[in-house]
């Protein structure tokens, strides 16, 4: 394997001396640019494993670079290290939601910075051994490889067959054609919203079975297209499920008169799925609305006083 090729974006000299000493010290080729319009460019040309950009730069900024990489198929793999004097929290959600792989800020050490970027570089070779190893044999648990890895395995591996996903007594399937996915289910929902539930998932175990999929194909996007709406999903699903109840929490009626006529649509779907037996994950599950609209919905609920959490004494 020949030298990891690093790509800096960054517009202060200093900084770009600092970095390029420090990685090629440490075995990395380093190419550099000092725009994001320069550095879209030349990334285009040669293909980085990694990208480390400031953000604050003149004409196209390091937001706007992460963005267009991000939505590009043939770019939006490539991992992507924020490094920026932007220190404030709003700066670092704003970086992770559009994608990045970390975030630190300035003044930084440049060991903390290679620590990290070999900690993204040996997920990365796990992820291309398991796409290019002959083992069709593909098991584990999802506290250890996250599911967008799995995906990139049988997508990289061209695999065909079914990925099997079990959390407690919940099953999921991903069923695959030459890395792509055709198909996929989730309890009732079929298709992309099963795909995107999917996606969610944390915890659980993964199997994948190599036989060909006897499934009717519901899903006509690239897997590479799939994947990209799907992480823009779940970064819309972790906002919103910072302001609303745990997953665990169990929702009954209030017992207040409801003027169905005041609520939308998602929140009458949302509330008459709340019965006290269910908790909020399994309503996220068993709904076909995504979890940002059933978190929303959830919220408006609770604020006209219409559902209560099950408080357990």
């Amino acid at each position: 394997m020949g030298k990891r090729r690093i790509f800096i974006v960054d517009d202060e000299d200093r900084v770009l001396e600092l970095l390029r000493f420090g990685l090629e010290m440490s075995g990395y080729e380093v190419i550099s640019a000092r725009d994001g319009g320069e550095a879209l460019e030349k990334i285009q040309q040669t293909k980085p494993d990694i990208i480390v950009s400031d953000i604050m730069m003149p004409g196209l900024d390091g937001y706007e670079l992460c963005k267009i990489l991000r939505e590009n198929p043939e770019t939006y793999l490539i991992p992507f290290i924020f490094l920026s004097a932007k220190g404030q929290v709003p700066d670092k959600i704003k970086g992770i939601n559009l994608g990045a792989d970390e975030y630190m800020t300035k003044p930084f050490d440049v060991q903390e910075l290679l620590a990290r970027i070999d900690a993204i570089m040996t997920r990365v070779d796990e992820v291309q051994s398991h796409a290019t190893s002959s083992d069709t044999a593909i098991s584990g648990k999802l506290s250890q490889m996250e599911i967008v890895d799995v995906i990139q395995i049988c997508q990289l591996g061209q695999k065909t067959g079914m990925l099997k996903l079990i959390r407690e007594n919940m099953e999921g399937y991903l069923f695959f054609l030459e890395g792509e996915i055709i198909d996929a289910s989730l309890f009732t929902q079929k298709g992309e919203n099963a795909f995107y539930r999917l996606l969610t998932w944390r915890e659980g175990n993964f199997q994948f079975d190599p036989r060909e999929p006897l499934v009717q194909r519901t899903i006509f996007k690239s897997t590479s297209a799939l994947l990209m709406e799907g992480l823009r999903r779940l970064e819309q699903w972790k906002q919103a499920k910072e302001t609303a109840p745990s997953l665990s929490t169990m929702l009954m009626p209030s017992g207040r008169s409801v003027n169905r006529d005041h609520l939308s649509e998602n929140e009458r779907i949302v509330f008459e799925m709340i019965d006290g037996k269910r908790d909020l994950y399994t309503i996220l599950t068993l709904s076909q609305l995504t979890g940002e609209q059933v978190f929303k919905s959830v919220l408006r609920l609770m604020e006209l006083e219409l559902i209560e959490p099950i408080i357990n004494t």
